[in-house]
């Protein structure tokens, strides 16, 4: 069966009203096994791409197999549970992102996700643990890498994407880098990177861009 997207604030997930306290002796006896299908999935009216999913409904328990959503560069693998025993629904889930495009290049990831809430609200309460590898990445105009790794830690703590990347492992050339890198509010991803003694700092921004304009908004890089 086909469904619409969930996130709408005035959705079915909206309409359930229930609480720890009044659960609905329907949903509590649900139990139901369906594909779902989103042709055209977003999130805060953001389009992401199409997604399917087999799922089992137990009760307030929804599981998750065989996630997946198509982008429209890259894909996201996953699998999870949502639970809707209050009045905000909480989400779980493991995901692999494979082939996403960024800065010139490609990112690969795994990880934890969880969140509570619909709409925005799912959005704002997000937070994500896990690892990440990427190719050919240009940083900034006058830094590229053929290879970065590290984990991520992911959320949207004091309203902005905040993202912090640890032993971050980064090669140009014939030079391995090390370092850490964190988002700021105002959109930029700044590195702090080590070789040999010489000490790298690369101001990035999130936003996949043109790395031939990045010296516009903001990005530059410097030794010390």
């Amino acid at each position: 069966w086909a469904s619409k997207p969930v996130t709408d604030a005035q959705g079915f997930l909206a309409r359930l009203g229930v609480t720890h306290r009044n659960i609905p002796s329907w949903l509590a006896t649900r139990n139901l096994r369906g594909d779902l299908v989103i042709h055209s999935f977003s999130i805060a009216g953001v389009p992401l791409g199409s997604l399917r999913s087999h799922l089992a409904w137990q009760g307030t328990s929804v599981q998750f197999a065989g996630f997946e959503l198509t982008l429209p560069e890259g894909s996201i693998q996953a699998q999870g549970r949502l639970s809707v025993a209050s009045s905000a629904p909480r989400y779980q889930f493991t995901a692999d992102v494979s082939g996403f495009p960024w800065k010139g290049g490609y990112l690969d990831a795994k990880g934890q996700f969880e969140t509570a809430g619909i709409g925005t609200d799912a959005l704002q309460n997000l937070q994500a643990d896990g690892m990440f590898s990427g190719e050919n990445l240009s940083l900034a105009p006058q830094d590229s890498f053929e290879k970065v790794s590290g984990g991520f830690h992911f959320s949207f703590k004091d309203g902005w994407a905040n993202l912090r990347l640890a032993n971050v492992q980064a090669s140009q050339g014939d030079e391995d880098w090390t370092g850490e890198a964190a988002s700021q509010n105002d959109g930029k991803l700044v590195f702090d990177l080590e070789n040999s003694g010489h000490q790298k700092q690369i101001v990035s921004t999130l936003a996949q861009d043109d790395p031939a304009n990045a010296a516009g908004s903001g990005g530059q890089a410097g030794l010390r």
